[in-house]
């Protein structure tokens, strides 16, 4: 731990170590289990709370901003790979259009062999 609290990385390899513990080692997952530990969730919560009831020592303060830092960045890769999940399924979808565009266009009078213009 600091000597403000624990540092981003102390609190990011407990939010790994849930996050492998809550299901599987898979690369590309979702991500919905990803989150601050409860303890760490309950000081960030605490520390918010004492914050708007008054003012909190700098080293409160501190404690503070690594935890949202950290949450922060939680959001990020959560958002990022909600992303990533639309994509895939926009992309799916885009090459379905693409597969229906580059069919032959289904025949008319005008395209029927033996059609003569007039």
């Amino acid at each position: 731990m600091g000597e403000t609290g624990p540092t981003e990385a102390e609190i990011l390899f407990r939010v790994c170590e849930k996050f492998d513990s809550s299901g599987g080692n898979q690369l590309f997952r979702p991500l919905p289990d990803l989150c601050l530990p409860d303890a760490d969730r309950d000081r960030l919560n605490e520390l918010a709370a004492k914050a708007r009831e008054g003012p909190i020592t700098p080293a409160e303060r501190a404690e503070l901003e690594t935890y949202r830092k950290v949450q922060d960045f939680i959001d990020q890769i959560k958002d990022w790979n909600s992303q990533r999940n639309a994509n895939k399924r926009f992309d799916s979808k885009y090459e379905q259009l693409l597969q229906i565009l580059t069919l032959p266009p289904p025949s008319t009078p005008d395209t029927l062999p033996g059609h003569d213009e007039q």
